[in-house]
């Protein structure tokens, strides 16, 4: 977390202003042990602009220490509506990682605890999210309802798919999917 206040000095804020922004984002979360940590993460989120801000706060739909495949992201983040051609994924995604936003692991992302906890508290709507990473995922398949048909290299998806599915309120869905695999 203290990591990612350092970045906004590499960003261009002040020491002065980052400070300032801690604890003001810190006093959100009260007398929290990790108020600190967690408001360091509030802080530098609220630092990011434009679409690189609207992709980091799309990625509360994911669980903490998950490696979510940057290609995923970018059919998600497209599904979302969002423009991330003006700037590309790779650019967003290496900025997010300098200002210790996420961990790069190859061709994945990685979101710590604290950093999905303050993505949490910010959405507006998980069921939203979950929808949209839903159907960017059921248009790689024939039949829209045939889960099982996931291509072979979608292993984020083949492991996470039934969280997604009950995320939006399709647990007959993500119980039709393990049924009917098996």
């Amino acid at each position: 977390a203290l990591a990612a206040a350092g970045a906004q000095v590499r960003f261009g804020a002040g020491w002065q202003q980052v400070a300032s922004s801690m604890q003001k984002a810190a006093a959100v979360f009260g007398p929290s042990p990790r108020s600190g940590a967690l408001g360091a993460v509030l802080s530098s989120i609220r630092a990011l602009e434009g679409t690189t801000g609207s992709c980091y706060r799309a990625l509360a739909v994911f669980a903490d220490d998950v490696d979510v495949p940057i290609a995923l992201l970018e059919r998600y983040w497209t599904a979302l509506g969002l423009d991330i051609e003006a700037r590309g994924v790779q650019v967003m995604i290496d900025e997010l990682a300098a200002r210790n936003l996420v961990t790069v692991t190859g061709t994945a992302v990685r979101l710590h605890d604290d950093q999905r906890d303050v993505l949490l508290l910010l959405s507006a709507s998980l069921v939203d999210l979950h929808r949209c990473l839903v159907d960017s995922a059921r248009s790689m398949l024939d039949d829209p309802s045939a889960w099982w048909s996931l291509p072979e290299s979608e292993v984020y998806l083949e492991a996470h798919l039934a969280r997604h599915l009950d995320g939006v309120g399709l647990v007959e869905k993500a119980v039709g999917t393990v049924t009917k695999a098996l």
